[in-house]
């Protein structure tokens, strides 16, 4: 009987101690650093703070490292560009995530169309000669990476989901995270 008892007791300590390690050891075994910053998971991506402000990203750094971006000029004024009548990429998201990011860092994102068949009202028509600030032109196509042709730096990928690789790469970027190639 009283063997049940001992072996009962230790089953239960067992228990309680690996439930315990789970709560207790498991956010300090997620946790990845990349270039001296620590990366916790949340939700579906990761959580990072930087300069005492906490950022979200669905992708870490590491997994972003192959998308050749180079570097995205600040400015007062950025526009974020797509083309309305392009049926194969959605941008939204993409564009979204940019537009937050540069208002963080002191930047006016305006966004924008670069041609006008399809634009909103609301929006500004730009072109990559004539533009009064870099335009960041977010489209599909089958390689991916920066093509820089004028005013414009055109984001290109052949997926929305690359796109928005792309987008939080050009994020890490401008908060230092990652180095600009």
């Amino acid at each position: 009987m009283q063997r049940k008892q001992v072996m009962s007791l230790i089953i239960l300590a067992v228990m309680v101690l690996s439930v315990l390690g789970v709560y207790v050891g498991t956010p300090e075994e997620n946790i990845v650093e990349y270039n001296g910053y620590r990366f916790f998971p949340a939700g579906t991506g990761w959580q990072v703070k930087i300069n005492n402000e906490q950022y979200q990203f669905r992708y870490l750094p590491e997994d972003l490292q192959n998308f050749p971006l180079g570097n995205i000029p600040l400015g007062e004024k950025i526009y974020l560009a797509y083309d309305p009548t392009a049926k194969n990429i959605t941008t939204t998201d993409a564009m979204g995530f940019v537009g937050n990011l540069f208002r963080k860092v002191g930047s006016r994102a305006v966004i924008s169309c670069i041609q006008e068949k399809g634009c909103p009202d609301d929006l500004p028509v730009v072109d990559c000669e004539t533009a009064n600030a870099n335009v960041l032109f977010f489209r599909s196509a089958e390689e991916m990476g920066a093509i820089r042709d004028k005013q414009c730096i055109i984001i290109q990928a052949p997926t929305s989901a690359d796109l928005y690789k792309a987008v939080e790469k050009m994020g890490y970027q401008l908060l230092g995270v990652m180095k600009n190639e």
